[in-house]
């Protein structure tokens, strides 16, 4: 080999080992879940006290008839309450901490929405487990 590709390649390796020391000083990246719980803290510091307070008071209505729910029922039960929220996203939060507070757990199953915003997207099924 001639001496201008060898200092070629120890630049390039002395480079290389510089690179390798700074990532290794760098924090992971965030993986899915983090991100997930990230986007769900925002939306939720978004939110009234009192919206999630009586939020919380539907989904535990629904959950104490021990009958399988989706969002939309949770949806008519804000409707029916005249609640108002900036950000549909809102109620994932909600469904999160539920189901964290052992008051719902996701059945598997999915139903199409009947909510014409949702364009007949599918929803996860839930059922009371208090």
């Amino acid at each position: 080999m001639n001496r201008e590709a060898n200092y070629w390649r120890d630049k390039a390796e002395r480079l290389q080992a510089r690179v390798d020391k700074l990532e290794a000083q760098l924090p992971p990246p965030p993986i899915g879940e983090a991100l997930r719980d990230d986007a769900l803290d925002k939306i939720e510091s978004k939110v009234s006290e009192e919206w999630k307070e009586k939020v919380g008071k539907i989904i535990r209505g629904l959950a104490l008839t021990r009958q399988p729910f989706t969002s939309d029922e949770v949806w008519a039960g804000i409707h029916s309450e005249g609640l108002t929220v900036h950000d549909n996203r809102a109620l994932g939060p909600m469904m999160m901490k539920a189901s964290r507070s052992g008051i719902v757990v996701k059945t598997g199953r999915t139903r199409t929405s009947k909510r014409p915003e949702t364009h007949a997207s599918p929803k996860a099924e839930w059922v009371g487990i208090i």
